[in-house]
């Protein structure tokens, strides 16, 4: 009952249009169907703990520790950016009106993927925002000086590991 549950609202809210729920960092729409289906993983830990000690148990823990450790990872790295970087690096981009810029965010599938981008960006790799090399090639000249410091400023702001987020 539990996993038809869990099977037919994940299937109800992936024909919903806003899926990728824009005001959080993954689909907020499916948590009721977490419950349902964390269910028989508390079951498998319950037996895991209670039985013998063997090959077949340890490696199941090895595996549950690296899921834990894949999402503890996941969640460092989103929230070590400003939430709405990518609404602030968007709306300091797109009045340009430059189309390569304006195409770049339009082929972002989900603000995860503009974030780790910036995070490359942040640690040096310039290649991972083609937006910024654009500005350095096509922006008039008395303009580009202004605008690159401009968006020095913004990254500083915005899209640098968020070290003071307590705060």
């Amino acid at each position: 009952f539990l996993g038809s549950f869990a099977l037919l609202l994940f299937l109800a809210v992936s024909a919903y249009s806003q899926y990728p729920g824009e005001w959080c960092y993954g689909p907020r729409l499916i948590l009721p169907a977490l419950l349902a289906a964390s269910l028989p993983l508390a079951v498998l830990l319950d037996r895991m703990l209670a039985g013998p000690r063997d090959l077949r148990s340890l490696g199941l823990a090895a595996v549950l520790a690296a899921v834990a450790l894949v999402s503890v990872q996941a969640q460092r790295a989103v929230n070590r950016l400003h939430y709405f970087a990518y609404q602030y690096t968007e709306a300091l981009f797109r009045p340009l009106g430059r189309p390569e810029i304006d195409a770049w965010f339009d082929a972002i599938p989900h603000r995860a993927a503009a974030h780790r981008a910036f995070l490359r960006l942040a640690e040096g790799d310039e290649a991972a925002f083609p937006p910024l090399q654009i500005v350095r090639e096509k922006v008039r000249p008395e303009y580009r000086d202004d605008v690159l410091e401009l968006m020095e400023n913004h990254f500083r702001l915005f899209t640098q590991p968020n070290r003071f987020a307590w705060r």
